[in-house]
């Protein structure tokens, strides 16, 4: 009899364990088809709070969008210094989001313990912090681009519209791309981080560009030494794809010397945590700087 229960007791569990992913799976799809669908919108935070949106700009490619909204201004404590960036991977009809308030930061965490909910990850920076860094990512890239740039007339990193494009190649140890799922979303999600930054600060000549993403096994963590030994973790990619800056990822493994980012003093790697997606756009802007990203 007891062992009866115990069998049937598990199977309840089980039962419930596939339920709880099927609804979590059913809520990242109605935020996919949301955004996918509708220019305007709202948002329901885990902590109860509804905030409502208006989409500024898309940018497709066959597989994957890039979407950047404002929120509305009716919710003056969260639209100043507002941003929400979306990324949708079209053939899997799944998403990743972020959202920046002068309040909290917000993260889309879809399938954790079967739940999917916008959850606050960290505070965010003040005003003048944010300002601040909007300032150094405009050094750092008017940095990579008098490095990269040569007297020659035709210059591949320009496009049609003859705005500098920095390309980026982003790589992911094997545990961080298990801690962010879909690894192409979230590197357009920090790329597209950057450019609204720079697009608010009035800077629209340069752009980052995503020219490929990797994994490699080895995570020491968030640590100098990536600095210099991620470049021969990625060597293939790199030779093949040169990029002008490298963003590598880590999950954090509490060693000394960890922090949120380190960033190379030549501007052209950083590091990150694969916990804290505001991280790129912070360590992006710090690379003059080679500095650890503050906690």
């Amino acid at each position: 009899m007891i062992k009866s229960c115990a069998t049937l007791i598990a199977i309840l569990m089980l039962l419930f364990k596939v339920h709880s992913l099927h609804a979590s799976d059913d809520i990242a799809l109605q935020e996919y088809q949301k955004f996918k669908n509708h220019e305007r919108g709202f948002i329901d935070l885990a902590e109860g709070e509804r905030i409502y949106y208006q989409i500024t700009q898309r940018e497709k490619s066959t597989e994957f969008e890039v979407i950047t909204a404002n929120i509305s201004d009716k919710q003056p404590t969260k639209s100043n210094s507002s941003q929400i960036i979306v990324t949708l991977d079209h053939n899997r009809k799944t998403l990743q989001g972020f959202i920046e308030t002068i309040d909290g930061n917000y993260q889309f965490e879809p399938g954790i313990e079967g739940s999917a909910a916008w959850k606050k990850i960290q505070p965010q920076p003040t005003q003048q912090r944010a300002t601040d860094e909007a300032e150094r990512i405009a050094r750092s890239i008017h940095n990579t681009v008098s490095q990269t740039n040569t007297a020659e007339s035709d210059n591949e990193n320009e496009d049609s519209s003859s705005r500098y494009a920095v390309n980026v190649f982003i790589g992911f140890s094997d545990q961080a791309a298990a801690d962010v799922g879909n690894i192409q979303t979230r590197a357009l999600a920090y790329i597209e981080g950057v450019n609204t930054a720079l697009r608010n600060s009035g800077i629209n000549i340069v752009y980052l560009r995503l020219v490929g993403v990797g994994t490699s096994p080895h995570n020491p963590g968030v640590v100098t030494s990536v600095l210099t030994d991620g470049k021969q973790w990625f060597e293939d990619q790199i030779e093949e794809l040169s990029p002008d800056l490298i963003g590598l990822v880590q999950r954090p493994t509490n060693v000394p010397g960890e922090a949120r980012g380190w960033a190379n003093a030549s501007g052209d790697i950083h590091v990150i945590s694969s916990q804290i997606p505001s991280a790129f756009q912070q360590s992006f802007g710090s690379n003059t700087d080679a500095r650890p990203e503050s906690p």
